[in-house]
């Protein structure tokens, strides 16, 4: 059940996403204008009416509205906990016990508007980021639903300091990965193997049924190259899962359907 604040969070995040005014916010909403003004702002609390027109907008404007989903996994090696939303603002809650797997993550979320729980410990590094891209792939693949109406493919190119990353996605149905991070085969950041960089990325391709192309084009810093894929990888994300209002909710193929 989506809370109350979460309702207003989207709504202003709506607001500021279309560049809606204030009074045509109060009537797509279906009150006055001081009254979604005041409700904004927080100087009088969510009233039964604004909620109810608040989340008949937000089903109007998102026919998955409230794209969200959430997976437990727990094996003999690792426990993992995952909730994804997709309509979100970019709020994140990561805790994988690897500070530095923590920031990475996070910048998928900020920078994708994908509000991103993650709670997960295990016997050791490689099982842990292996089976953390398992869960985030799968509860991804979960909150997209059919994909109805979204953008479905989308790109980004991010500057890191020295170090620039293209990443590239195709959200439809066929998980297959292309990785050029020029990551030192050998070397580690921050305790996290370069090499369990690539192997995070190819599990999270298959796992959420994408297409990833990543490049890091050029840098010399290993931190610098991977945070910009992954910020890369955010904008991307968020951009294909962006619903298209043109697409009057269709399924962004030829086939109509995308492959599950």
């Amino acid at each position: 059940m989506v809370s109350v604040n979460e309702v207003l969070g989207k709504i202003v995040h709506l607001q500021q996403e279309h560049g809606y005014s204030d009074a045509q916010m109060a009537q797509k909403i279906g009150c006055s204008r001081p009254l979604y003004q005041r409700t904004r702002s927080g100087k009088v609390a969510v009233g039964g009416k604004f909620l109810k027109g608040a989340l008949k907008l937000l089903e109007e404007v998102y026919p998955q509205s409230l794209r969200r989903a959430s997976l437990n996994r727990e094996t003999a090696e690792t426990n993992v906990s995952v909730e994804v939303e997709l309509d979100g603002t970019g709020r994140w809650v990561i805790d994988t016990g690897v500070h530095i797997l923590d920031h990475f993550l996070s910048q998928i979320a900020r920078h994708g508007l994908l509000d991103i729980k993650i709670n997960a410990g295990g016997d050791d590094v490689h099982h842990l980021v292996e089976d953390v891209a398992i869960s985030l792939g799968r509860a991804f693949l979960g909150a997209l639903g059919d994909g109805k109406g979204i953008v479905r493919m989308a790109s980004a190119i991010v500057p890191m300091d020295e170090a620039l990353a293209m990443v590239a996605v195709d959200l439809g149905g066929r998980g297959y990965a292309v990785l050029d991070l020029k990551l030192s085969g050998t070397g580690d950041i921050s305790g996290l193997p370069c090499d369990l960089i690539r192997h995070f990325l190819e599990t999270l391709a298959v796992e959420s049924r994408m297409n990833l192309h990543a490049q890091v084009f050029y840098g010399s810093s290993d931190h610098h190259k991977a945070e910009a894929v992954f910020k890369a990888l955010g904008r991307a994300l968020g951009g294909a899962v962006r619903v298209e209002a043109r697409s009057g909710g269709e399924v962004p193929s030829t086939k109509g359907v995308l492959e599950r």
